[in-house]
């Protein structure tokens, strides 16, 4: 398939055929028009960045997520994630006083957060309501207890919240009342995905979220919470009264509805939500959108060199990618990276282009990808630029955790040349080009 055949998700004939996971988020969408680039000012305090995005709570950071996924952990558990992965490097990675935190990433499937998940709500008031006697933190809170770690009440480290509540985000997170409902269907790999083509099934979702941002919305030590994502899956395993169409435009709804509830801190700002794989469509949700709401972005699977990013000539990925929506909203909405080890342990190789790499690699060279080309690649003058970046505590990944930010982390030996993370939303010391600054094809030529 050639890239002019796939430039919007509406015309796919999905019906017809069953496409990959992977496929399917490369494929992108139409997005109205180029977004005006925004300059902000910088300025740093000693709880959180401010200016790089008004209105929200930014902690920029690198780490680890944790590979359970129940309603467990505690202060320990945090410290040692944070011993492990930050200790060693504590005086190199991170300054004083912080501008970057390490992140310790937690994963949760919406039924863990349940007492019983087999007792549905009464009403979307009592989903939504974070007193629900079925919300397991009304009785032992793991997430306090979390955050009460050594290492995040000196503020050296913070809190990462990833919400699994429909597929693909995993296999099988909804509660067993969902399904009960009839919100819910199975695709041919066994997958549970919410119907959020329905009122009830978007808004039950919706509520899960505004729970838990009322909750721990207003906690600073909480650097973002993140939603999974929610790829429906071959269109010829959805159910017969299933719409495409209001299954994209009601994600937004979600987005519109747990962002307006998200509860402010006295400094007005609230806390960065971010959505892994938005899916978007020219007609029904455009990069504008989640630019208008100041949602971040996140991404599960670390592909480089796909939507023609990072040719020579023309470092910008294909116009309507999910990666060319990334890079034209760098400095407008937090960008993260949920760097799942599922490429790594499958050997996902790699095709370089001629572009200019610390690696030395040239045109057409197939190499395993490694952690450390992730890191260049979405580093501050990589090819598609974020702000912050977790991966999965596995072997795969973190054998290389400490070898590749001596790179590419704060103070990295390649820093200054090929760029690092985290990273200060496009910050002028980063980029010396002024905030909101795009790769341009002389920004990886040294």
């Amino acid at each position: 398939m050639q890239p002019d055949e796939y430039r919007s998700i509406a015309s796919l004939d999905i019906k017809s055929r069953k496409i990959s996971r992977r496929r399917f988020l490369a494929l992108g969408a139409s997005v109205a028009g180029v977004l005006a680039v925004r300059n902000y000012v910088t300025s740093h305090d000693a709880a959180a960045i401010t200016g790089n995005f008004p209105g929200l709570r930014f902690f920029p950071g690198i780490g680890v997520r944790s590979k359970y996924m129940t309603w467990s952990g505690d202060a320990s558990f945090a410290q040692r994630v944070y011993d492990a992965f930050a200790a060693p490097r504590e005086d190199r990675y991170f300054p004083t006083p912080r501008r970057y935190w390490f992140i310790v990433e937690k994963k949760f499937f919406w039924r863990e957060l349940l007492v019983d998940e087999n007792k549905a709500p009464s009403s979307h008031a009592e989903s939504r309501n974070p007193a629900w006697s079925n919300y397991k933190w009304n009785h032992t809170d793991v997430i306090k207890n979390m955050v009460s770690a050594p290492c995040m009440v000196d503020k050296k480290a913070k809190l990462g919240l990833l919400i699994a509540a429909t597929a693909t985000s995993t296999p099988d997170p909804v509660p067993a009342w969902m399904k009960a409902k009839g919100l819910t269907w199975s695709d041919g790999d066994g997958r549970v995905h919410v119907r959020l083509d329905k009122e009830d099934g978007w808004r039950y979702i919706a509520d899960l979220y505004v729970a838990i941002l009322q909750k721990y919305g207003r906690n600073h030590r909480i650097a973002n919470v993140v939603m999974g994502e929610y790829y429906p899956g071959p269109r010829d395993e959805c159910p017969s009264d299933f719409s495409f169409e209001a299954f994209l435009a009601n994600a937004r709804e979600i987005w519109k509805d747990v962002i307006a509830n998200a509860p402010r801190d006295k400094n007005g700002k609230r806390a960065t939500i971010a959505q892994v794989n938005p899916m978007l469509n020219d007609g029904i949700v455009t990069s504008s959108d989640v630019a208008n709401l100041k949602l971040g972005i996140s991404q599960s699977d670390p592909y480089i060199f796909t939507d023609s990013c990072g040719e020579p000539g023309d470092v910008l990925g294909d116009a309507g990618t999910l990666s060319r929506v990334r890079q034209e909203l760098y400095g407008t909405v937090p960008l993260l990276q949920q760097g799942d080890a599922r490429l790594f342990k499958d050997g996902e190789r790699a095709t370089w282009t001629g572009i200019a790499n610390p690696f030395g690699y040239t045109a057409g060279q197939v190499v395993p990808m490694e952690l450390a080309h992730v890191a260049w690649y979405y580093g501050s003058k990589g090819v598609v630029p974020v702000n912050t970046m977790t991966i999965k505590n596995h072997p795969v990944l973190t054998y290389r955790w400490l070898s590749t930010f001596d790179r590419f982390g704060p103070n990295g030996t390649d820093a200054p040349t090929w760029g690092k993370l985290p990273n200060e939303a496009n910050s002028e010391e980063e980029s010396g080009a002024g905030r909101g600054h795009l790769p341009q094809p002389n920004d990886y030529f040294h």
